[in-house]
């Protein structure tokens, strides 16, 4: 018979509730002082990963860095998935906007432009931005473009995350 409990809750009875993945730990003391501890590791299910994001409207004039962050506008269980890490792929006039950074990779397709570039969110980041992607304006055979996302992939986290994205849109000035 056990005359002592804690867990790593801080909870001292002898059975507890778990309401949130990981893991517990329990030591008991019985009437001779001796002590004994066991954990318990715990995965809770949780919805579906979702995160919606958009891209904004910008001017800039030819030779200017333009940089387009990535709004989250909100999102479901993102922490829970442990996703970090993502892959985007952006469709763009090609004669209008030059990467300002080497992209991962770059087709361009008559007067289109695809890049790929990757980022980064913090494990509890469920609001804010994520980091931009940045251009320089070009004098183009066009006064704007649309900003297109064709796709976001998640590359780590337990779950696959739905992505719902907006288009941004670049203006020249002058």
């Amino acid at each position: 018979l056990y005359t002592f409990y804690i867990w790593s809750t801080n909870d001292t009875t002898q059975s507890i509730t778990v309401t949130d993945s990981g893991t517990y730990t329990l030591t008991v003391v019985d009437s001779n002082g001796c002590s004994n501890s066991a954990s318990i590791t715990i995965y809770r299910d949780f919805g579906q990963p979702k995160i919606t994001l958009k891209l904004d409207t910008l001017s800039a004039a030819p030779g200017e860095l333009v940089s387009f962050p990535l709004h989250i506008l909100e999102s479901e269980n993102m922490p829970q998935s442990q996703a970090t890490e993502y892959v985007a792929t952006v469709t763009f006039n090609a004669s209008l906007l030059a990467p300002a950074q080497q992209p991962l990779g770059s087709v361009i397709n008559g007067k289109l432009r695809t890049i790929t570039v990757s980022g980064y969110r913090d494990i509890s980041q469920t609001t804010g931005n994520l980091p931009a992607i940045e251009f320089i304006a070009a004098l183009g055979n066009t006064i704007e473009t649309i900003i297109h996302i064709d796709s976001i992939t998640w590359s780590n986290g337990i779950k696959p995350v739905t992505v719902t994205s907006f288009d941004g849109l670049m203006k020249l000035n002058g």
